[in-house]
């Protein structure tokens, strides 16, 4: 260990130069110039990944509930909405109400089963109650309207992600009820 040491000293001796404290400060600014511009390309590329993953969730809520209401509209025969009358608007402030129902029956076997489906909007999900059976078909939702002229039924919704307020979405959508 001692000759270690003799050795390496012995070599600075010799006229073999280090870094000099300016020469460190410059490296070391350099370095931290570097590390602050790669934490800040990681955030924004942090922040542009969150961005859309919130817009590609509110898109998928809209297009999961428009589903779920193409669906019990092409078997719906009747509907609790006024024909020709004002749209029927759902907000967050409701709560478990239904803001529309639709109703319908089917045979089998010569037997007749009747059936409803009917939205609510409770908070910010909007819930499917289906033969009493209620289930959430899309989170982040912030109002819904239904209107009814004949079998045409115009349907908008709005979804807004709670994290990005500028991430909002309103889709409008007509369906036609079943004509038998």
């Amino acid at each position: 260990m001692r000759r270690f040491i003799t050795r390496t000293f012995r070599r600075l001796d010799s006229g073999q130069r280090g870094f000099t404290l300016v020469e460190l400060l410059i490296s070391v600014a350099i370095m931290a110039g570097i590390g602050s511009g790669l934490v800040g390309a990681l955030y924004q590329m942090n922040t542009f990944t969150s961005r859309g993953v919130a817009q590609l969730a509110t898109e998928s809520d809209l297009r999961i509930s428009m589903q779920w209401l193409n669906k019990d509209l092409q078997r719906a025969r009747t509907t609790d909405l006024a024909d020709g009358g004002l749209p029927v608007v759902c907000s967050s402030m409701v709560t478990s109400t239904p803001c529309v129902t639709f109703t319908w029956q089917n045979e089998y076997e010569g037997v007749s089963t009747n059936h409803s489906a009917s939205y609510s909007l409770v908070g910010n999900e909007l819930l499917r109650t289906f033969d009493s059976s209620t289930h959430a078909v899309a989170r982040r939702v912030e109002d819904v309207s239904f209107s009814q002229v004949g079998k045409l039924i115009t349907v908008t919704m709005t979804s807004t992600d709670e994290g990005w307020a500028d991430i909002s979405k309103e889709f409008t959508h007509h369906f036609f009820m079943s004509s038998s």
